[in-house]
């Protein structure tokens, strides 16, 4: 009987769904209009009665017993407008979801806290996660179940079938919400430190061998569809190929850096990646354009130029940085977290032609530069619309149409500047104008990293302008961080990835500086993040001791790499550069402990804990130290950026500084270079040849001691 009340209920709202009015104008939501949030922003006109995460909506949830309802999203995602547009732009949806639930939008980019939590409830509930993200809990907030997108349709069957359990049956709908949060907390449990193995030389040729079998050999990544670019897997690759001469690993770095470039996940005409490709050939990007995407896959193309020496990733870094300075950069020095997929109204608009425009814009030329990037009359992505992307080499297309290989070369940065004037004059994108702690320091990683290995100033003071403005606006009064900044306003506490980040960051700054002032604040933020962010004897968690306790009292924990480096792993490096750097074996110490406690997971499945594999490849085998110190040190230094060495760490100045290993070395009016490892030193050199035959020295001798 309770079914068939059930079904019959359903059929009532679902007509009244399918006949409900069409959106109409609607009172703003001021709640959402003056959100520091452009994603709340973008829900403000919606019929639903939305709060921001509260109190407010916590206590009106629990004091009228109403279900809590949590949709969690970014600007720039594109299933999140449709989502809006389509359900919760619907009156009659807007009005069940009023009647009976406490409507919470969120921010992920703002409260990666609630996201993980939610998702979490996702991936127990419905075995999947992503944006948007929609979690129905009880009024004292515990999910029974949680999603992604929905159709109309299905959201309103959704809804009203749980809303009738909640009616229905109280003590069932809290016994399944309990079950639910109990799982959360299970699942973020911290484990402890000591139980684990001892991390040996093996663990990056596994972790490499877990992941290689599954690569595409051919358009690079993993096979099939979707694809998402993983930079920091293919940073840990590269390494490894070059630590450890295994060519498999390189030749999948390489393949991934090739098909990128060639792919239309990469914006030809004004620089930048996409956020992922929806086929396996990287040529239908998901139009999304990141800031930590983009950050990271500078540093992994400047990598790769540094490995190969190959013009096609010089290209690529430097016309990337000239979208993030052109579309990206804050007037503060800060860069904004993201473009929209969707401009007018539609996916990809901005970014794709048809035949016809693309001819027009490029004139003469247009029937060359349409063979070289593929457009064709019925389009090659929807019906008449063209994505831009390059099947073969300039100089294949130069001799098919008679031109010489030179000729050709020099055409294609016209052609660019051409397609982009035409481009820049349609309606763009909308910016996500948050300028977020953590992807900042990635922004940081990539120009320290780009600057290495081209030696343009112009990207070292990108660089340090972003730090300026990050030490400058982002500093708490208590020492910590600001998660980010809107308007010209910080808000928010910092989560452990933001510290472990921007940590990594100041020590690869201070490689290409020697500027100590760096690794001081590097050490502070360390010194910040163990007093807030851990228990004695465990990891890092996600939020600090004095941030709001979550729904269920869970505080939140992950051991796991994603696109992003994941906190721990990201603090357990920064633990080793700084104890490195300041000489202080515990920090090391810490590090080791902390990948013992991931290490199954490391060798067995490196996509998802790569930031941990390439800190094994320094705790397998420590770097090599090399100290430049006296008034020649930059010339010097120069030649150890541009060459790719993944296995060295860099110190030193023209005075000795403050860092332990540079005692004592400085010989008036010369400079010296000494080679170190676990503070061993050889004799100094005066010249980086030198330097290079002690290391060479260090590895033989290292071999003759295995048995």
């Amino acid at each position: 009987m309770k079914s068939l009340l059930l079904l019959g209920s359903l059929a009532l709202l679902l007509a009244a769904c399918s006949s409900g009015s069409q959106p109409i104008q609607h009172p703003v939501n001021q709640r959402l209009a003056n959100s520091d949030s452009p994603y709340l922003r973008q829900h403000a006109s919606n019929p639903v009665d939305w709060y921001p995460w509260g109190e407010e909506a916590l206590a009106k949830a629990k004091a009228e017993n109403k279900l809590l309802l949590v949709s969690i999203g970014y600007s720039a995602c594109h299933w999140c407008h449709v989502m809006e547009k389509e359900t919760f732009s619907d009156t009659a949806v807007a009005a069940f979801m009023n009647r009976h639930f406490v409507s919470i939008k969120i921010d992920r980019e703002q409260r990666p806290d609630l996201d993980q939590y939610f998702l979490q409830a996702a991936m127990l509930t419905s075995g999947r996660g992503g944006w948007p993200l929609n979690a129905i809990a009880s009024p004292e907030g515990q999910p029974i179940v949680a999603g992604t997108y929905f159709p109309t349709a299905d959201w309103m069957e959704l809804l009203q079938k749980v809303f009738t359990l909640f009616q229905q049956n109280p003590e069932q709908f809290r016994q399944i919400a309990g079950q639910t949060a109990a799982g959360i907390a299970q699942m973020t449990r911290p484990p402890f430190l000591p139980e684990a193995p001892q991390p040996d030389l093996a663990i990056p040729q596994d972790a490499a061998r877990s992941v290689l079998p599954s690569f595409d050999p051919h358009w690079g990544g993993f096979r099939g569809a979707p694809k998402f670019p993983m930079p920091g897997l293919f940073r840990f690759l590269l390494a490894q190929g070059q630590l450890a001469r295994d060519p498999d690993a390189t030749k999948a770095a390489i393949a991934l850096l090739d098909g990128l470039a060639r792919g239309g996940i990469y914006d030809h005409v004004g620089g930048g990646f996409a956020r992922y490709a929806t086929d396996s050939l990287w040529n239908a990007p998901h139009f999304e354009k990141m800031l930590y995407d983009n950050a990271q896959l500078l540093a992994l193309y400047s990598e790769g130029f540094r490995a190969t020496g190959n013009p096609l990733y010089r290209q690529v870094v430097s016309e990337t940085v000239g979208f993030l300075t052109r579309e990206m950069r804050d007037s503060s020095g800060g860069f904004y977290a993201s473009l929209d997929a969707d401009s007018d109204g539609e996916e990809g608009k901005y970014y794709v032609w048809s035949e016809k425009d693309f001819l027009k814009t490029l004139g003469m030329k247009g029937k060359l530069f349409k063979d070289y990037f593929h457009v064709v009359p019925q389009g090659n992505w929807q019906e008449d619309k063209n994505v831009l992307f390059t099947l073969e080499t300039p100089a294949v297309i130069a001799q098919r149409h008679g031109y010489s290989s030179e000729d050709f070369e020099r055409m294609i940065p016209v052609a660019k500047q051409l397609l982009l004037e035409k481009r820049s004059k349609r309606e763009a994108p909308h910016r996500d104008e948050k300028i977020i702690t953590g992807w900042n320091a990635l922004m940081i990683t990539g120009l320290t990293e780009a600057y290495r290995a081209f030696g343009e100033d112009s990207l070292l003071s990108l660089a340090e302008a972003n730090t300026a403005s990050l030490l400058g606006t982002m500093q708490r009064p208590d020492g910590g961080l600001y998660r980010y900044t809107f308007e010209g306003k910080a808000a928010g506490k910092a989560f452990a990835e933001d510290y472990g980040l921007l940590i990594e960051a100041l020590t690869d700054l201070y490689q290409v500086t020697f500027n100590e002032r760096y690794l001081a604040r590097a050490r502070e933020l360390m010194n910040y993040a163990q007093a807030h962010f851990r228990q004695e004897n465990s990891p890092f968690f996600h939020q600090s001791e004095e941030g709001e306790a979550l729904l269920g009292n869970v505080r939140l924990l992950s051991l796991e790499d994603d696109v992003l480096p994941g906190a721990n792993a990201s603090l357990a490096r920064g633990l080793f550069l700084l104890g490195t750097y300041f000489g202080e074996e515990a920090m090391i110490g810490q590090a080791r402990e902390m990948l013992r406690l991931v290490q199954p997971q490391v060798r067995s499945a490196a996509a998802s804990y790569h930031h941990w594999a390439r800190l094994s490849l320094w705790l397998g085998q420590a770097p090599y130290e090399v100290a430049i110190v006296g008034p020649g040190w930059k010339a010097l230094a120069r030649e150890w950026w541009t060459a790719y060495g993944p296995g060295v760490l860099l110190l030193g100045g023209e005075q000795e500084g403050n860092l332990p290993l540079l005692a004592n070395k400085l010989i008036p009016g010369d400079t010296r270079i000494y080679v170190c490892q676990d503070k061993v030193c050889k004799l100094p050199v005066t010249n980086n040849a030198g330097a290079r035959e002690q290391i060479a020295a260090f590895e033989q001798e290292k071999k003759a001691l295995i048995p």
